[in-house]
């Protein structure tokens, strides 16, 4: 069996050393020959040793998978082969060198979580679907209708997956609803689809009746794929990825129909929102394969944005001090950001780099670009590293857990950690203070609550059951 393995590890080296070499041939440009080592760490650590592709039956692990794939195989192929690809920033050698550094220090982190977290463990055959009144959740969301109907605009936030391009005017019109409100609504819609689809697979197991899986299939699809916040994508493709997880282990039965299906709907759900992304920032771009490298290295950090990270720590070094660690650290928690200074911190600075000093704020600052600011070059990789610690644990608790309620959110918790790698950790700390802790919580006081009303009934049963006995004899 090792010799097996040993033989797959030096053919899938010997692969990602021919296409390196390959590339090396068609490079335009001494400095794109860098971006060679790329796809070869990737194929030699990734691939060969840590083997990440066997662990996408994991939400986290499947996310990084498709992460890892895009940033250290496909932009650095499209960008050596496309011979008119613009260094705009005159960073790209200072890019791919430290993406080079991250995708080393990234690689072997995650030699280390495959053998902990991943390597040898098996699922659970089964999850547990249990009779329990779930009384917090469903006063949750009854608390999310009232605070709609008292407050009809919080709907502006959310938006239909097929909107027409009429209605993209109210989109740009309509304000975020932030605050306790708009969290308890985003709860209340993350716990609607479970508390609907928990009785339907109930049924399902009792009578094996596809009527009830097809219900729950429409129930994840309507609300967690075509609702969606504002015009983001994330907002959209995330939860669908964790939903597809969440169904696989409900009906395990139909793994391969609901990937399919989910993926497909997921693709379609992603074309649909980047068309209507374009008509709301109100520009178009022709397709070609500039505006593909453009587009995929904003949105997953290609060397050229690594490049900015490094530019903006060499020009705002002397301007970053404690406050804007504080800043990036405690900024995005709900109703705190009044009480910080929101233009003192790194994703400001990486932005006005990004911008020439413009008023665009809304490019995401890498992870490994924080960590520049924060523990300089050597230890930069440190923010990246707890995220991925943090989705390779929650992956372990979705692969453990036979609680239906567990797998759902945990599901949607791995997902967000292994998308969020390549973002930074004000972002992840955004979730894990509006959405990871305050969900735990009401899952913790939920299980009490279920817990005495079981007693409570139990209690009740014996008493009956006694007092019957006593009238017999």
């Amino acid at each position: 069996m090792k010799k097996e393995a040993l033989g797959r590890a030096s053919i899938i080296i010997l692969v990602f050393l021919l296409l390196s070499l390959l590339l090396a041939f068609f490079s335009y440009g001494e400095e794109k020959v860098l971006l060679i080592f790329l796809p070869l760490i990737y194929g030699v650590v990734f691939i060969s040793i840590a083997q990440i592709h066997r662990y996408i039956n994991h939400p986290g692990m499947f996310v990084l998978n498709l992460i890892s794939a895009i940033r250290y195989l496909l932009i650095p192929i499209l960008i050596i082969i496309y011979p008119d690809y613009k260094d705009e920033y005159g960073s790209l050698t200072q890019g791919i060198i430290f993406m080079i550094f991250e995708a080393i220090c990234l690689g072997l982190f995650i030699i280390y979580i495959t053998k902990k977290y991943y390597r040898g463990r098996k699922f659970p055959n089964h999850i547990k679907v249990k009779n329990n009144n779930n009384i917090l959740l469903k006063l949750i969301i009854i608390y999310a209708v009232l605070i709609v109907i008292l407050n009809p605009t919080i709907l502006l936030q959310y938006n239909f997956v097929f909107v027409d391009s009429e209605n993209v005017e109210l989109i740009k019109r309509s304000a975020v609803i932030t605050g306790l409100s708009g969290l308890i609504v985003d709860w209340g819609k993350l716990l609607l689809p479970l508390l609907i689809c928990i009785p339907l697979i109930k049924k399902y197991r009792v009578n094996n009746n596809n009527l009830y899986y097809y219900l729950v299939i429409v129930v994840i699809l309507v609300i967690n794929l075509m609702f969606f916040s504002g015009t983001s994508r994330n907002s959209v493709i995330m939860p669908a990825t964790a939903s597809m997880f969440f169904l696989i282990k409900a009906f395990p039965n139909k793994k391969r129909k609901i990937a399919v299906l989910m993926s497909f709907a997921i693709v379609i759900v992603a074309l649909q929102l980047t068309v209507l992304k374009t008509e709301y920032i109100g520009t178009r771009t022709e397709a070609s394969l500039e505006s593909s490298i453009d587009y995929l290295e904003s949105y997953f950090g290609g060397p050229e944005n690594m490049g900015i990270t490094v530019i903006a720590k060499e020009t705002y070094s002397n301007t970053f001090n404690i406050d804007t660690f504080l800043n990036d650290v405690l900024g995005n928690f709900p109703g705190l950001s009044q009480y910080f200074n929101m233009e003192n911190r790194t994703t400001t600075f990486y932005n006005l780099i990004f911008y020439n000093g413009g008023l665009g704020r809304d490019q995401i600052i890498p992870s490994m670009g924080q960590g520049l600011f924060y523990f300089g070059y050597l230890f930069s990789f440190i923010p990246q590293m707890l995220i991925v610690w943090g989705m390779a644990k929650f992956d372990s608790m979705y692969r453990n857990t036979s609680d239906i309620l567990g797998v759902y959110f945990l599901s949607y918790f791995a997902v967000r950690f292994g998308f969020t790698f390549i973002q930074n950790i004000s972002i992840i700390l955004n979730f894990i203070y509006s959405m990871i802790l305050p969900i735990m919580f009401i899952l913790f006081l939920n299980e009490m609550i279920n817990r005495r009303f079981t007693l409570r009934g139990s209690l009740g049963y014996a008493k009956n059951k006694a007092v019957i006995c006593d009238k017999q004899y």
